[in-house]
């Protein structure tokens, strides 16, 4: 089937149906009650902080934690606005680490036709037990969009109108007027995944492999959700199967 698409059902009128006339889908009443009960015994969690720096000193910020959460997207546009965009570096982050529940990944296409300017084969002189293979980044085909990687950021760079010099030092408290034309580039490990990876996007044998990558530009490393971290996977949130009431399927499903 089509990647990227979930479970997909047509339904039928039966009869016409007026203009902007709501529909409704009966979820049953096993549904109805635990909704009714899920209801009644929430409490909402203690309001969190405006201040979520500390989130990433919390090392208790879990999905049972539900004050410490925040969502990949809320924690994106806090990166925006309170740190210009800037991601932090696997060493930075030994000492302010993301929220356990946030992940950086990288838009990479790992595939049998992409250059490698360096191919190191291993060598059992110094130990070396992997194939390294080291390549600058290129935008890749509409088609390998999906190539969304778990990546470890090694190195930051940065670019303006008039120079480029490496960037690895603390991050900037404020942004000034001549970070508007600052544009980042980050030097990555791709790490192996065996989940979530279009068809067309090549794995690797993360045991006896190593892909480095250099000059990823900002606009394709991002903060992304841990699997099963979403707020749907909180102990407060409410989860039930949904029943389909008789008749509704086809006699032959």
């Amino acid at each position: 089937g089509d990647y990227g698409f979930g479970l997909l059902m047509e339904l039928v009128a039966l009869r016409d149906m007026d203009v902007n006339e709501e529909l409704f889908l009966d979820y049953g009443t096993a549904w109805e009650d635990a909704w009714e009960r899920h209801v009644m015994q929430w409490k909402p969690p203690p309001p969190m902080s405006h201040d979520t720096s500390t989130l990433e000193n919390e090392p208790d910020a879990t999905l049972s934690n539900v004050e410490h959460y925040i969502s990949a997207s809320d924690y994106q546009t806090k990166i925006q606005t309170e740190q210009n965009g800037i991601l932090r570096t696997h060493a930075e982050q030994q000492t302010l680490p993301y929220p356990p529940n946030l992940q950086t990944v990288c838009q990479f296409s790992h595939t049998d036709t992409t250059h490698y300017y360096s191919i190191t084969e291993p060598q059992p002189s110094n130990q070396q037990t992997q194939t390294v293979y080291q390549t600058v980044w290129e935008p890749t085909p509409s088609s390998k969009n999906d190539c969304l990687r778990k990546c470890r950021i090694l190195a930051r760079h940065v670019r303006t109108a008039t120079a480029t010099t490496t960037a690895n030092q603390a991050l900037p408290q404020s942004q000034s007027q001549t970070q508007s034309q600052t544009r980042y580039y980050y030097n990555v490990e791709i790490l192996a995944q065996s989940t979530n990876l279009h068809p067309d996007c090549f794995n690797f044998d993360d045991e006896n492999e190593l892909v480095y990558v250099d000059q990823i530009p900002e606009s394709a490393v991002m903060i992304m959700d841990v699997v099963d971290t979403r707020d749907a996977y909180l102990e407060t949130a409410f989860r039930h199967p949904i029943g389909f009431p008789d008749g509704l399927l086809p006699k032959l499903w």
